[in-house]
């Protein structure tokens, strides 16, 4: 009897390691093709666009540590996941602003979001009007004079 429980216990023991074995090549495998916001960010690339005449949509890069980490802890106080943004997010508006951005992370991997507020660049709240208002700041003091 207790020759028949033996191969049971060590088929139990095989399903076990193979499935802890492969649960954690899926968990190192998703960490290393999704970026998180623990990798660091060198830059920000940034443009801004409304159906305004003559609004200045060029683009912006942001290397200034203090400005990335103004946009990290907005992404951390809303728990956004950058690395699958959720465009859900988005105002569902015509006429807004739309606010595209480009985060440069440490070995050259990026990610791209593209915002869009219907509530302006003064509103705040939620994460899109927050990093919106924040864009719109920094939109105003890169424009040339």
């Amino acid at each position: 009897m207790a020759s028949a429980i033996a191969p049971r216990v060590r088929l139990g023991i095989w399903i076990v390691a193979i499935l802890v074995f492969v649960t954690a090549v899926l968990f190192v495998t998703r960490a290393a093709i999704r970026p998180t916001l623990s990798d660091p960010v060198e830059r920000v690339e940034y443009s801004q666009y409304t159906s305004t005449p003559d609004y200045d949509n060029a683009t912006y890069t942001v290397t200034n540590g203090a400005r990335i980490a103004r946009f990290q802890a907005l992404v951390k106080k809303y728990s956004v996941d950058i690395a699958d943004f959720n465009n859900a997010l988005n105002d569902g508006c015509t006429g807004g602003l739309a606010t595209n951005i480009t985060l440069y992370r440490a070995g050259n991997s990026m990610q791209k979001l593209n915002l869009y507020s219907c509530r302006g660049p003064n509103a705040s709240g939620t994460f899109v009007a927050d990093a919106t208002r924040l864009f719109s700041e920094w939109h105003t003091k890169d424009q040339p004079k």
